[in-house]
C-alpha cells in the first residue's frame, strides 16, 4: 500500500496542471498514489492530462472525469478513492518543491500523527515570492493554513470521523480543517515551506468572496460547523470560541469595502446575533487579547481586538458602512 494518496481536483486547469503534476512526479519520496479528478472541465483539461500521463507505468496515477459538482464534492470523491495510509491535497495551479513529501512523511514516521501541517511560499505565476509562511510550534501555528493543502491526514482518521468538505460558496476549506482539528488527538507542525501557492488574481477568493452576498452567507458555514463539531472538542472550548470570534471579524473586515450597504448591514446584524447567541460570554475569552494566542500574527490579533472594541460601543457597523456602496 502506498504511504500517501495525493488528490488533485481539476477544473479548467489546462494552464497550470502540467507544472503541478510534474512536481509530484519529481518528488524524492516516491510512495505516492496520485488521483487527478476532473470536475467537468470545458477547456480540454481532462483529455490533455490523460494523453500526457495515462500510459505512465512508473508512476501510480489515476485520472478520472466526472460531471461538474464543485471542488468540495470533487475532493470528497478523492477521499473515497484513496488507498494510501495518509492523504493530502494539491490545487491545480500550485506546485511542490522536490522534498515536500519527504519532509512530511518523515514527520509521520517519527510521530504517527493524525495530521501534519507545514507552511508555504506565496508566489506569482512568473516565480516571484511575495510571502513565506514558516510554522513554529506555537499554539496557533496549526491554524495558520486554513486550506487543506500543506497538510497530510491519516486516511482512517478522516473516514472514521466522517470528515468531509462542505458544499458551500464560502469556507469549504475552513469547515474541513476545523472538523479535523476538533477530532484529532495529535497534530504536528513542521517548518517546511515546500508548498508553492501560486497567486491567481481571478480566483474565487480574490473576486467573488470579497463582498457580502446572501448567496454566500457565512451563517450556513457557521451553523454546519458548530453542529458537526464533537462535544469533546480536542481544541478546547476556549480555542473553539476564539476561532469563531476571529472568523466573524475577518469575514466582515474582508468584505465591507464595495459591498452593497443594505445587504451588508443585514448580514452584519444576523451574524453578530448568531455569535452572541452561540457564545454569549465570548468577551471573557482569554484569547481576546492583543498578546494571545501565540503564533497568530500581531496584526490579526490587533484587528480582532479593535473590531470587537468598536462593536461593543456600537461604532463598528457605522464605520464600515461608510465604505460600502449605496443602494441604487
Amino acid at each position: 500500500m502506498k504511504k500517501d494518496t495525493v488528490i488533485v481536483p481539476m477544473y479548467n486547469g489546462i494552464k497550470g496542471i502540467k507544472r503541478c503534476i510534474d512536481s509530484l512526479l519529481c518528488q524524492t519520496y516516491t510512495e505516492l498514489e496520485i488521483i487527478i479528478i476532473d470536475d467537468g472541465s470545458s477547456d480540454g483539461s481532462y483529455e490533455y492530462v490523460r494523453d500526457l500521463y495515462e500510459k505512465s507505468t512508473f508512476y501510480d496515477i489515476n485520472i478520472i472525469s466526472k460531471e461538474n459538482e464543485g471542488v468540495a464534492k470533487t475532493r470528497n470523491r478523492g477521499i473515497q478513492m484513496a488507498t494510501g495510509g495518509y492523504l493530502s491535497f494539491v490545487d491545480q495551479d500550485d506546485y511542490l518543491l522536490p522534498t515536500y513529501y519527504e519532509e512530511y512523511m518523515q514527520k509521520v514516521d517519527e510521530t504517527n500523527a493524525e495530521i501534519v501541517v507545514g507552511g508555504y511560499q506565496r508566489i506569482s505565476d512568473d516565480g516571484k515570492v511575495s510571502r513565506v509562511e514558516k510554522l513554529d510550534d506555537s499554539e496557533w501555528a496549526k491554524m495558520v493554513v486554513a486550506a487543506p493543502w500543506a497538510h497530510v491526514y491519516k486516511t482512517d482518521f478522516i473516514r472514521k470521523n466522517k470528515i468531509e468538505f462542505l458544499s458551500t460558496g464560502l469556507g469549504e476549506d475552513v469547515y474541513f480543517n476545523m472538523l479535523a482539528y476538533s477530532y484529532a488527538e495529535s497534530v504536528d507542525t513542521i517548518p517546511s515551506v515546500s508548498y508553492m501557492w501560486v497567486d491567481n488574481p481571478v480566483s474565487v477568493s480574490n473576486s467573488k468572496q470579497n463582498v457580502v452576498s446572501e448567496k454566500r452567507s457565512p451563517l450556513f458555514l457557521l451553523n454546519e460547523l458548530k453542529a458537526h463539531m464533537p462535544k469533546e472538542n480536542k481544541l478546547g472550548k476556549e480555542f473553539e470560541e476564539y476561532f469563531f470570534v476571529r472568523y466573524v471579524a475577518w469575514y466582515f473586515l474582508f468584505t465591507f469595502r464595495g459591498s452593497e450597504r443594505s445587504t451588508f448591514e443585514k448580514m452584519y446584524k444576523n451574524v453578530m446575533n448568531w455569535l452572541y447567541e452561540t457564545y454569549p460570554n465570548f468577551r471573557k475569552n482569554p484569547y481576546m487579547s492583543i498578546r494571545k494566542p501565540k503564533g497568530d500574527p500581531l496584526f490579526i490579533r490587533l484587528s480582532v481586538w479593535i473590531f470587537y472594541s468598536l462593536e461593543r460601543i456600537g461604532l463598528m457597523l457605522p464605520l464600515m458602512k461608510l465604505f460600502t456602496v449605496k443602494n441604487t
